[in-house]
């Protein structure tokens, strides 16, 4: 963070992400003995997110990305964090879907053109792949299943035009399934175990990657912005069987996982080589992840209550 000059903008910052992701900016700089203001923009539905942030020292501002108009009374900031999204009840919804996804990056570029911008995406542009793959690479296919994955692509590249247009220095991360105590497929899995529940093998395998360790890269990724916005797939470096994760939290909590087929060959999966070649492996690794997880169901921690439905196939969420 030293060598990261001036302010830094987090966009969406009100969501699962962002909070963990601002404050860390915030800590990491007052630790480095840098001077700067860190923002926090959102519209901010959980006024919980609101009080952690103005706590921890940063500046919130109440904004609606949507709105073109407010774009302009944004902060002005050289470093921007682009976190904004929607996936979850985006059926039925198919038109917000859209222009939240893939209409607001051209209002970013635009904005924020003299800026270096890190774009937040999914891994969900991809199409499922086997196991024996290795998971998607940056360079290989793309397939977008359903309208989510679909506007995220789309978002994507409604800000690789603008972005090449205005000369905007940009990163691209292809985030695959960020986890903590409060939600997360870990979390997913180990509730269903602890309460009993079938575990579905539908999607029988994942990447997880613990949330701090992915705005550790995040953030560092702000040094790797240019004018041709390179693409990175991130997540953590494990192919991880969801049955191998049901019997695991078994072991923790004491409960026999159920187990429910037929087990799919295919799933969601990343190649991870060139993140862990340019930022390093995870600093927290899964199975202590997944013991903090463990830990947290077994003495009633509150979630958000946000399922990630990693087993959905359709692309509707």
């Amino acid at each position: 963070m030293r060598r990261v000059r001036g302010d830094i903008v987090v966009l969406g910052a009100g969501g699962k992400i962002g909070p963990t992701l601002a404050v860390m900016a915030a800590r990491a700089s007052r630790e480095a003995g840098v001077q700067r203001r860190v923002y926090a923009v959102s519209r901010f539905t959980r006024r919980s997110a609101r009080e952690y942030l103005e706590a921890s020292g940063v500046e919130v501002v109440e904004a609606d990305l949507l709105e073109e108009s407010e774009w302009a009374d944004l902060p002005e900031a050289p470093n921007v964090l682009y976190l904004a999204g929607k996936k979850f009840g985006t059926k039925g919804q198919e038109p917000l879907t859209w222009v939240t996804n893939a209409y607001t990056p051209a209002l970013l570029a635009k904005r924020y053109r003299s800026s270096r911008i890190v774009f937040v995406s999914t891994a969900q542009v991809y199409d499922f792949v086997h196991v024996s793959t290795g998971g998607a690479t940056e360079e290989g296919p793309i397939n977008p299943i359903g309208e989510y994955a679909m506007s995220r692509l789309g978002g994507e590249r409604v800000f690789q035009h603008f972005a090449s247009k205005l000369g905007v220095q940009a990163i691209i991360l292809r985030l695959c399934y960020a986890y903590e105590l409060r939600y997360g497929v870990p979390l997913d899995v180990a509730l269903k175990v602890w309460r009993g529940e079938p575990v579905s093998l539908r999607v029988a395998y994942v990447n997880v990657i613990w949330q701090g360790d992915f705005s550790n890269i995040a953030l560092r990724a702000l040094e790797r912005c240019a004018n041709s916005p390179e693409v990175v797939n991130v997540s953590g470096p494990e192919t991880v069987s969801i049955e191998w994760m049901a019997r695991e939290f078994g072991r923790m909590l004491g409960r026999e996982p159920v187990l429910q087929g037929p087990r799919e060959d295919t799933a969601l999966l990343v190649n991870t080589a060139k993140c862990c070649a340019l930022f390093g492996y995870p600093r927290v690794p899964l199975r202590k992840g997944m013991e903090w997880v463990a830990h947290w169901v077994e003495i009633g921690g509150p979630t958000y209550n946000a399922p990630t439905h990693y087993d959905v196939r359709t692309g509707e969420f």
